[in-house]
């Protein structure tokens, strides 16, 4: 019996987060092995290389404009990157990390109704005041006790 698309598509969502669930795991112990920025250098350079051998017709025909602001996006997204991974290599446990980068999904939204005036969805707010109580509880100097 082949699979629906949806059921394809909740199969590829479930083995693309276990991915990264495994990938968290990894860069921690790669960023205890070796110093962080070199970790995320040879990690962009390799993926870099990678992705450019399989996509070099379309590379060669961006335009000038195309081609400035992709490279500006990498550096916005390298440089995102860098900070998660010093946070990680700061961090004494991974799910903090893993909170932390995921209050991305709150942010980005925010600062694209701010700054380019999209309108965002009311799960949006609703969202917020969750993740900074989440935020404010990892920031408590001796944890949370309700007694």
């Amino acid at each position: 019996m082949p699979l629906s698309n949806a059921r394809k598509s909740d199969l590829l969502l479930v083995v693309v987060t276990l991915m990264a669930a495994i990938s968290w795991i990894f860069s921690k112990e790669a960023v205890l092995l070796m110093p962080p920025l070199l970790f995320m250098a040879m990690r962009f350079l390799l993926a870099g290389s990678v992705l450019a051998f399989i996509a070099r017709r379309p590379l060669r025909r961006l335009s000038a404009d195309q081609f400035r602001r992709s490279v500006g996006v990498g550096l916005v997204f390298g440089i995102a990157m860098s900070f998660w991974v010093m946070g990680l290599f700061h961090a004494t446990h991974v799910g903090e990390g893993a909170f932390l980068t995921s209050l991305g999904v709150v942010v980005v939204p925010v600062l694209a109704r701010f700054i380019f005036r999209e309108e965002q969805p009311v799960s949006t707010w609703f969202a917020i005041p969750v993740a900074v109580s989440g935020l404010a509880l990892l920031s408590l100097k001796n944890g949370f006790r309700p007694e």
